[in-house]
């Protein structure tokens, strides 16, 4: 599938889009409100450390990580747990023994359970930690985030303490330098005593052996200090566990608004979801049910390009001056002719730049519009010669200036002009000719120019047609009905019949006919009157107000269509009708289970196929076509895109 043809595909499928994409907002909607409320609230730990705190090789990250490691472990969260007497809660403790018939550890399992809703992560690239738990209840969240915070610092003061009591005891290396320092002073002073009785040798050897056990005990506490003081860095002993100082830098508080449900997530989760719904859901519709999007497609399905197309008959494109009035007193409504019409005084008439070709040899000079708008009683005969003066003066139409008088209106005018040029039409209002046969009314409607350049082409395939097997009969076929055939079929012979053929229609669908209500005729014998050959006066009627053209009706219901119009009659009625017509255009019934259609093109010998946009199925047309089963298949001589 194209991606032009998925775009239209999903343009022609939009009910079924919208129908998921509101489905995806809808389990949005039933997903907010169905979803309880959940509040996170957040506490924020300081971790201070220094590089010589650190481990050889690691990193305030890796520090960081642990510490995280350490707030989410079990024997933090049953800190919390004692700390918050969760244990001692008699709700608790029932529920426990009912589920678990008390097996196992009631603390464990609340450690658990707690450790399930805690989320702990370095705050950015700082030494902070952020404690987040989600709970119900906004003040639960908050009361447990906190409890985290405040039994992880405490683990950590916990750490420190026992550290500290496992460093050995440091000696008084102070003291006993003051110590010896005294002693050599006493030395000093009993040496610079000039006495040298035995009494002061005795007391100077005293003094010396003094000293010199005094620096033995400097020298082993020292010893003994240089491996402790070695061993340290900013005060912590080597091997020993690292205590970071940690504080609570911002305690929790009580949320004021749940983060889930997310209302405008949800709904962006559920758009998201509806479209790709939507995307899959028209993709899988239109591989199970591929229908006819443009030209391509009918291509592609009828081997064929398409010869023409209708537009919108009623939709906004339609001019404004569409006729809307009947011409009063005329016998027949009008629209502009094929080429401007001459007035007297010279000036030309009105009309588009596509005009209908005239009817009648226009060798000799036409009637004047302005006499036939003053036969019509429109306007005066003085009231002509104003408007030609003023078309002189103004370099104006004769038409365009008795529309500025306002004595008329443009759709009287362009009644005249088809009076004047015995252009068939029909005055609305005024004929039982359903509105719907557009181009018995409106010329000028962008559909009628779409019929005149198909029956262009028609009369160059009757040109190019061998004189052994003229082509005098058409079939109007399509895959199935409600595509437009009987619209197409009608339209297409008041267009021939406006141009000047001898023009039959008739209505061969003889299961739903309804031609005989779009031409407002009766319906009392038709086709399946002359097929039961049992033809019946006024069978063949002609339409007032329209020319050449003929109808045949479908005729009573008959409980045998198709064996009608599989006998023989059809195809004799058809080369006698070839022989008294220059056309005859055949309706046809849909094409599906029942080959009516296939029999009566074969019988026709020329089928115009018609398709309508994202209507048409793409497998029924191609089978129409190219036939399968007990449908025959077609001789095709254009394929038509109904794009209203």
């Amino acid at each position: 599938m194209s991606p032009r043809h998925f775009v239209d595909a999903l343009r022609a499928r939009r009910t079924l889009a919208a129908g998921l994409f509101a489905l995806g907002l809808l389990g949005a909607a039933l997903v907010t409100v169905a979803m309880p409320e959940r509040f996170v609230a957040s506490a924020r730990v300081l971790v201070e450390v220094s590089p010589g705190e650190l481990a050889p090789g690691a990193t305030l990250a890796a520090h960081l990580a642990t510490q995280v490691d350490i707030v989410t472990s079990q024997r933090v969260a049953l800190r919390v747990v004692d700390a918050l007497g969760l244990a001692e809660d008699p709700a608790a403790i029932r529920r426990w023994r009912l589920e678990t018939d008390a097996a196992g550890s009631l603390r464990h399992l609340l450690s658990d359970v707690l450790r399930r809703d805690l989320r702990v992560e370095p705050a950015g690239g700082s030494s902070v930690i952020r404690i987040d738990y989600a709970a119900d209840d906004a003040a639960a969240a908050a009361r447990i985030a906190n409890a985290f915070a405040q039994a992880y610092v405490e683990l950590g003061e916990q750490a420190a303490r026992a550290a500290d009591a496992r460093r050995p005891a440091e000696p008084d290396a102070a003291a006993l330098r003051a110590r010896v320092a005294a002693a050599l002073q006493r030395v000093a002073a009993a040496l610079s005593e000039s006495d040298a009785s035995p009494e002061r040798a005795g007391t100077l050897r005293t003094l010396r052996e003094e000293l010199r056990q005094l620096q033995l005990q400097l020298e082993q506490a020292e010893r003994a200090f240089d491996p402790a003081a070695s061993s340290r860095s900013d005060g912590r002993p080597r091997g020993a566990a690292s205590g970071p100082r940690v504080s609570v830098l911002s305690p929790a508080t009580e949320p004021v608004r749940p983060v889930r449900p997310d209302p405008v997530l949800n709904a962006v989760v559920g758009a998201a979801l509806g479209s790709l719904a939507a995307l899959f859901g028209v993709a899988l519709a239109e591989r199970r049910d591929r229908r006819i999007r443009g030209a391509r497609d009918l291509a592609d399905a009828s081997g064929r390009p398409p010869i023409g197309s209708l537009r919108d008959a009623f939709g906004r494109d339609r001019p404004a001056s569409a006729s809307r009035h009947g011409l009063g007193g005329m016998a027949s409504p009008a629209v502009p002719p094929s080429a401007p019409a001459r007035v007297a005084g010279g000036v030309e008439a009105d009309g588009p730049a596509t005009r209908p070709v005239p009817t009648r040899d226009t060798a000799a000079s036409p009637e004047p519009i302005g006499q036939i708008l003053v036969k019509a009683g429109l306007i005066h005969p003085p009231e002509v010669e104003r408007i030609l003066a003023w078309a002189r003066r103004e370099g104006m139409r004769f038409g365009e200036a008795a529309v500025a008088s306002r004595l008329v209106t443009s759709d009287q005018v362009e009644r005249a002009l088809a009076a004047q040029f015995d252009y068939p039409m029909l005055v609305r209002g005024a004929s039982p000719v359903s509105e719907e046969v557009v181009a018995a009314y409106d010329a000028r409607n962008p559909m009628v120019a779409d019929l005149r350049r198909l029956r262009a082409r028609i009369r160059a395939a009757q040109a190019a047609a061998p004189p052994a097997t003229p082509l005098r009969c058409v079939a109007v076929v399509s895959a199935g009905p409600g595509e437009g055939k009987s619209f197409l079929a009608a339209n297409l012979a008041v267009s021939f019949a406006q141009g000047g053929q001898r023009t039959l229609l008739i209505d061969a669908d003889l299961r739903a006919g309804r031609l005989h209500r779009m031409f407002g005729l009766p319906n009392a014998t038709g086709l399946s009157a002359m097929l039961n050959r049992s033809i019946q006066p006024g069978a063949m009627q002609r339409v007032p107000g329209l020319g050449t053209l003929t109808v045949l009706t479908r005729g009573p219901d008959a409980p045998n269509p198709t064996e009608l119009l599989s006998r023989e009659a059809l195809g004799q009625l058809l080369e006698a009708f070839a022989r008294s017509f220059d056309l005859v255009i055949l309706d046809t019934a849909g094409g599906g289970d029942e080959p009516d259609a296939s029999l009566v093109a074969r019988c026709a010998g020329a089928a115009l196929v018609l398709a309508r946009k994202d209507r048409s199925s793409f497998d029924g047309l191609a089978e129409l076509v190219q036939g399968g089963g007990a449908v025959p298949a077609v001789p095709v001589i254009g394929t038509v895109l109904n794009e209203a």
